[in-house]
Parts: C-alpha cells; sequence; structure tokens
C-alpha cells in the first residue's frame, strides 16, 4: 500500500523543501520525512491489525469446530454482503441473526424453489449449532422470532398504508429455519397479489405470547406462498423483538362505569361506587391494558373493582369492560391500571390501527 503513498509525498514535498534563498530547508526536511514515517507506521499497524483479525477470525471457527467447507461458505457471504465486522458475526449472537436476515434477504432476490434452498438452510443451521448461538423459546431474555416453536399460535396484523385499512386474523407456526417462517395463511379469499407486487408497502406485525408475560410483537413482510404439501405463507423474520408495552403520553377523554365495587370496606351501601359514572382521561393504552385517571373520584379504586370505559379513537367509539389491576401514584395524581377483558376483533382492530398510526407518526 505504502508504494502508492511514497512518490505522491516524495513529490508534494519537492515544493516545500525550500527555503526563501533556494536552498534546502532543514527543519521541514526533518518534519516531512517524520510524517512519512508516521504514515508508513500507521500502514503497519493497519496491516497488522487486519491480519490479527484474520488470525482470531479463523481461531474462532477452529475452537467451533467449523469445518473448511463452511468457513469458506461463511467467508464467501461475509464478501458479497460487505460485512464490516466478520469477527461479531462469530462472536455476538446478535450480529449472527442479522448477518442471517441479511443472507435470507439475498436468497429472496434469487427467487429459488424450497427444494434448492434446503441445503443451504441446513447448512448455515448446522453453523448456527456450532457457534452455540441456538435460540429457545424458554429464555429468561426473548431476541429472536426464530426461538418461537412450531404450532405455536400467532396474531398477524395487516396495516395497508396506502387504504390505512386494517385486518387481523390468527395464524400458526408451520415451520421455522433461519431463513424464514412458515405460518398458516387467513381463512377464506385474500387479496395474496398485493403483498407481493413489486414496490409493495404492505406490512405485517406479528404478535405471539409466552406464559406469564406480555405479548412480544416483531414487523414482517409476505415473502411468497406455497400449496405444496399445504397451503402456508412464507414470512420474513425480524432484526428484533419488542414487548407491546403501552403508548403512553396521552391524554384521551372518555368515561367510566364502575359495574362491581367492594362495599366490604364500608357499611353503609350508599357510599358504594357501584353503578357510578366518572369521567376519566387515559395516559396510556395497549390491546391488553390502559392507564388513566378518574375526577372527581372520592374513593380509590382496587382489584375488586370491574368498569367499564367508553372513549374514542380516530373518531370511532369503542366501549370495553375491564378489571382494576392496580393503582399507579404519579406526583400528585394516582393513576389505574385495568385490563381488558375479552376485546372484540373490532376494537382490537381500531385499537392497533390507532397505536401503529402513532408510532410512525401519522395521525
Amino acid at each position: 500500500m505504502m508504494q502508492y503513498f511514497t512518490p505522491f509525498l516524495l513529490s508534494a514535498g519537492n515544493g516545500i523543501l525550500k527555503n526563501y534563498d533556494g536552498g534546502t530547508n532543514p527543519i521541514l526536511v526533518v518534519i516531512f520525512l517524520i510524517l512519512l514515517c508516521f504514515i508508513i507506521l500507521c500502514g503497519i499497524a493497519y496491516l497488522v491489525w487486519e491480519a490479527l483479525k484474520i488470525l482470531k477470525f479463523n481461531k474462532v471457527c477452529t475452537q467451533s469446530h467449523l469445518t473448511g467447507e463452511e468457513i469458506g461458505f461463511l467467508r464467501t457471504f461475509i464478501r458479497r454482503l460487505h460485512i464490516k465486522h466478520p469477527l461479531k458475526v462469530l462472536t455476538k449472537r446478535s450480529e449472527y441473526d442479522s448477518f442471517m436476515n441479511k443472507v435470507s434477504h439475498y436468497y429472496e432476490s434469487l427467487n429459488l424453489s424450497e427444494e434448492d434452498l434446503l441445503p443451504d438452510v441446513q447448512a448455515f443451521s448446522k453453523i448456527r449449532q456450532k457457534l452455540s448461538f441456538t435460540h429457545k423459546f424458554r429464555s429468561k431474555r426473548l431476541s429472536s422470532s426464530r426461538a418461537i416453536p412450531v404450532g405455536h399460535n400467532l396474531q398477524i396484523t395487516h396495516y395497508d398504508l396506502e387504504s390505512k385499512s386494517l385486518t387481523a386474523f390468527k395464524s400458526k407456526i408451520l415451520q421455522n429455519n433461519d431463513f424464514y417462517i412458515n405460518i398458516s395463511p387467513p381463512p377464506g379469499d385474500y387479496d395474496v397479489e398485493m403483498f407481493l407486487k413489486p414496490g409493495s408497502k404492505q406490512r405485517l406485525e406479528v404478535c405471539f405470547r409466552r406464559p406469564k408475560e406480555p405479548e412480544y410483537l416483531f414487523d414482517s413482510m409476505l415473502i411468497r406462498t406455497s400449496t405444496n404439501p399445504r397451503p402456508m405463507w412464507y414470512i420474513r423474520h425480524s432484526d428484533t423483538l419488542s414487548k407491546g408495552d403501552p403508548l403512553k403520553k396521552l391524554d384521551i377523554p372518555g368515561s367510566v362505569l364502575i359495574t362491581h365495587a367492594d362495599s366490604s370496606e364500608t357499611e353503609d351501601e350508599e357510599e358504594s361506587d357501584e353503578g357510578k359514572e366518572f369521567s376519566m382521561r387515559i395516559a396510556a393504552l395497549s390491546n391488553r391494558e390502559c392507564l388513566f385517571t378518574i375526577e372527581n373520584l372520592d374513593r380509590p379504586l382496587n382489584g375488586d373493582h370491574k368498569i367499564l370505559m367508553s372513549f374514542e379513537l380516530n373518531k370511532i367509539p369503542l366501549t370495553t369492560r375491564g378489571k382494576i389491576i392496580k393503582s399507579v401514584k404519579r406526583k400528585d395524581s394516582l393513576s389505574y391500571l385495568a385490563s381488558f377483558n375479552d376485546l372484540s376483533p373490532e376494537d382490537y382492530v381500531t385499537i392497533t390501527t390507532f397505536a401503529i398510526q402513532k408510532k410512525s407518526g401519522k395521525k
């Protein structure tokens, strides 16, 4: 590398190594030589650093018992996809997942059949196992859609950016590998071509649950469909999973009706809030629960209170039943977290549409 820079630096330096009388300036010569040595040393250090990274890469491959064919397979795709930090692909699970997403997108462009894809899918699966990057669905920290087991139930939400319409359907995982997820298609007729047309902006929001945990969400899109040996959709994996955290910093007006109250703590039944309606303001919202404050409430609510909430989203009225989970103290105010009971499909779609629009900055 330095053979290209040295002649250039020498020729450029010929004009500055002279003093005003036309003679050689020793100070400039010294500065120039120091600069030249510094550049040469930087070049040598860079070459040594690159050599050390290659040695480290080969060492990790050897320790992971990767075969020469598997190492060559990895190097081919690392060069083809212009991966900046190859070593991280072998040492960090998240980097390997991101790398595999790029690999799967590359194979999408080739439009190969499942039979042609199978050998490469199996090869990358073996590499993942040898690197100890396999995902377990019961892991404390779930980080990839590749961990979802076959047969697990999904909730698929499709939001059309053009028509701003949203539909939701239940699905199930039929196959899950490093390249894609196979899911059962929606029931009835569905305009699949709308998803597959070039430049399509159709998105799928995939939701799944683990016992005693909030829902997990990730964005995906339909790659292709198949009917052999059975109808199925191929959808993309996602780089990240997010929990279904509620939208925050909202200020949505509404009303809440106390449908059941525990009056055991009060001797006078007239003091019970059962049957009373109050104004409320929603501060946080998801399709599972909401956080709200109640105006002019004399006695605090608790887990024995059941409620009927009414509010509007995008000028669409919603009325749903819920149950108080807990009270939350915030500065000088008291808020309540309530879970929704048997949210209707229509209300689920309305809340999810509202959430997607808020997250994307659309009104």
